[in-house]
């Protein structure tokens, strides 16, 4: 079976979701830590993040790897190194190769 391809944004929506629930935060704890932050985003959105339904820019992307206490790395690649990284529409590349390019260590 042929695993398709995730992109960073579908691998931030599980990991944020994960790494809250791994700290058995609920979705408000969550907010409340976006909220002293800065960033006015309400558990109703923080719902809407962890389902997909709602983007985050990149300054909202940061700030949530700020609340979680994780590099923004972490909520942006795979965990694994099994798992295939949508990195452009056309470029493909497991999770390893995706993280020693975030790392400036190798092209993608």
């Amino acid at each position: 079976m042929v695993k398709v391809a995730m992109t960073p944004t579908e691998i931030f929506v599980r990991e944020v979701k994960d790494t809250r629930e791994r700290k058995h935060w609920t979705q408000e704890d969550l907010a409340q830590r976006l909220k002293k932050l800065g960033l006015p985003i309400d558990r109703s959105t923080v719902a809407k993040i962890e389902s997909g339904k709602r983007g985050v820019s990149l300054d909202e992307a940061l700030g949530f790897a700020v609340a979680l206490g994780v590099s923004p790395g972490m909520l942006t690649l795979p965990r694994d190194s099994h798992t295939k990284v949508r990195v452009a529409p056309s470029v493909s590349v497991t999770g390893w190769s995706a993280l020693l390019w975030w790392r400036g260590a190798a092209p993608y």
